[in-house]
């Protein structure tokens, strides 16, 4: 291949680097950051280039991975005993928030992602497995061409990319596996950490049970759901919750309905509400998360993938305004954020749902420029009825417009608005 040359000469620099310390992890992190930035992989390698290569049938170094769970493909380009170098490349997908069980850097190929680094202060631990406890996002960052950081193992660096070009590149230098950092923890915010690689052919068997008899019988389907849940662990109600939530949803759209509060009562005594009110605000998050992946598989432009990134990545609306800000320095973030959304809920050219796939009215871009200028919930229907400069209003009137601002509220994606 001949994008091989500069991935041999990079590998074999570091290699020889990391011998001189010991092959000690915890220096690896540095040495494979500086010779990143000692030589740019945009400077040698086209992306292009690589794909062309291997889809023409060049010789590959033996793969990390022998599926392609991470990574739309994702490329081996260097493999020693102890590192590899990968070339990931992201079209439609998005990371989750995840830990690491290895240790390295990562530079920008091609493309600009949205970066946020999280913490989980943990206040229960359930198992090895499943512990509780708060998500924060320290830092959101833009990505460009160039731009590397380092890959610390463990609990020291969890992060999420949202790429906002597709494709969007990414090199990584990384070691094999760092065994004293396992388990690799991903994230449900707010509260839950997860081991994402345990997985028992028990749990599989009976998810896919669930999914089968909700085809067959929706009420069968929920009497065995109930079963599952009051003989549940709490790592087990979680899964189960979040696989119900996401089937709400699909189904009806909401999670406002009898299906999911009754689950909700069942959980609860088993396990005390407290505990449940944490789960259901992770799988509600998972939901808007779910909504916002989907909206972002319908766009390339790359202003509306940054609005959808900055609403995935926002814990409220004073973060969101910041990411905004930082996006668009010379602009209201306001109008900045509103430009780009309300493009998103116009129809589409050819009949298809749009980006959002919910369509928003004059009055509905209202009320969301107003939340987003820091009016609360409970004000929007008199600032509404003020800007239509209606007077005052019937309690019908009234009452049909807190139907309209309860369903507007209720749209996955904006849930961030109103915290």
């Amino acid at each position: 291949m001949a994008c091989a040359g500069y991935f041999d000469e990079l590998g074999s620099r570091i290699e020889r680097a990391f011998r001189a310390i010991g092959h000690d992890e915890e220096g690896f992190p540095d040495l494979a950051h500086e010779a990143l930035e000692r030589a740019p992989a945009h400077r040698s390698i086209r992306p292009v280039d690589l794909l062309h290569e291997v889809a023409a049938g060049g010789a590959l170094p033996g793969q990390l991975v022998d599926r392609s769970t991470f990574g739309e493909p994702p490329l081996t380009v260097f493999a020693s005993s102890r590192f590899v170098i990968d070339v990931y490349f992201w079209f439609g997908a998005t990371t989750t928030t995840h830990e690491h069980g290895f240790c390295g850097a990562f530079q920008v190929l091609s493309g600009s992602s949205l970066h946020a680094t999280r913490r989980f202060a943990c206040t229960r631990r359930v198992n090895s497995r499943f512990l509780l406890g708060d998500v924060r996002t320290d830092r959101c960052e833009v990505l460009h061409v160039g731009d590397t950081r380092r890959i610390l193992p463990g609990r020291r660096f969890a992060h999420a990319l949202f790429h906002l070009d597709s494709p969007s590149t990414t090199v990584v230098v990384r070691t094999r596996s760092n065994p004293d950092a396992n388990p690799q923890y991903q994230y449900a915010p707010p509260h839950v950490a997860f081991d994402p690689f345990y997985r028992t052919r028990a749990r599989e068997l009976q998810h896919e049970a669930l999914d089968a008899l909700a085809q067959v019988d929706e009420s069968s389907y929920l009497s065995a759901l109930d079963a599952a849940l009051a003989d549940s662990t709490l790592e087990e109600a979680f899964f189960l919750l979040d696989a119900h939530t996401a089937r709400c949803m699909e189904t009806a759209g909401s999670l406002e309905g009898p299906e999911l509060q009754g689950r909700r009562a069942v959980c609860e005594s088993r396990h005390g509400k407290a505990d449940v009110d944490a789960l259901l605000r992770c799988v509600k998050e998972a939901c808007r998360t779910r909504d916002l992946m989907e909206s972002r598989k319908q766009t390339r432009d790359a202003d509306e993938r940054f609005v959808l990134a900055a609403l995935l990545n926002a814990h409220d609306r004073g973060q969101l305004l910041e990411f905004v800000r930082g996006r668009y320095p010379t602009e209201s973030p306001a109008d900045a954020f509103m430009r780009a959304f309300s493009r998103m809920t116009k129809p589409a050219e050819d009949g298809r749902d749009n980006v959002l796939g919910v369509e928003l009215g004059d009055d509905a871009l209202t009320c969301i420029r107003f939340l987003l200028e820091g009016v609360a919930p409970a004000d929007l229907a008199r600032r509404l009825l003020e800007a239509r400069a209606a007077g005052k209003a019937n309690a019908r009137h009234d009452a049909a417009i807190e139907r309209f601002l309860g369903d507007l509220l209720r749209i996955p994606a904006l849930g961030v608005l109103a915290v």
